[in-house]
């Protein structure tokens, strides 16, 4: 049975949510549209696509599929006060981010059979949630399954 993208969401978010520091984590089903808590990583799936293959096929020579799944990773650090204060907040809780993608070392990354790569990259970011704003961090996620 192929892996959905609630599981593949669900298995991301229970890797990253015990990273250092991070206080609260949600999965999709949790999702919500103001923050209450801080900090708070928010894991949610942005597109997929066939992957990109070095060849014109988007299959691999055993004849499987091979798809791209993206996800975001967006991490609230702390409402939006001083630049010195904001960075000193986010730091910490990106390189605690950063250890736990780190710790995925070997095939079926993130404790799911099928998922044979993954990428990752990450930028900071000013998030507005109403009339807050929050400084913090997206981490963009891209699975690999086939």
């Amino acid at each position: 049975m192929a892996l959905t993208i609630t599981q593949i969401n669900t298995a991301i978010t229970n890797a990253l949510a015990t990273a250092t520091g991070l206080t609260y984590h949600q999965d999709v089903s949790e999702l919500t549209e103001g923050i209450q808590d801080l900090p708070v990583l928010q894991v949610y799936w942005q597109s997929s696509a066939p992957a990109n293959t070095e060849s014109d096929r988007f299959t691999s020579s055993i004849g499987v599929a091979q798809i791209d799944h993206v996800f975001h990773a967006d991490l609230y650090a702390h409402q939006r006060s001083d630049i010195s204060t904001d960075m000193a907040a986010l730091f910490p809780l990106v390189d605690a981010v950063i250890d736990r993608l780190q710790a995925q070392q070997h095939q079926n990354f993130f404790s799911l059979a099928g998922v044979k790569g993954f990428a990752w990259r990450i930028e900071r970011l000013q998030f507005q949630t109403g009339d807050a704003l929050y400084i913090g961090a997206r981490f963009v996620i891209t699975i690999r399954i086939f």
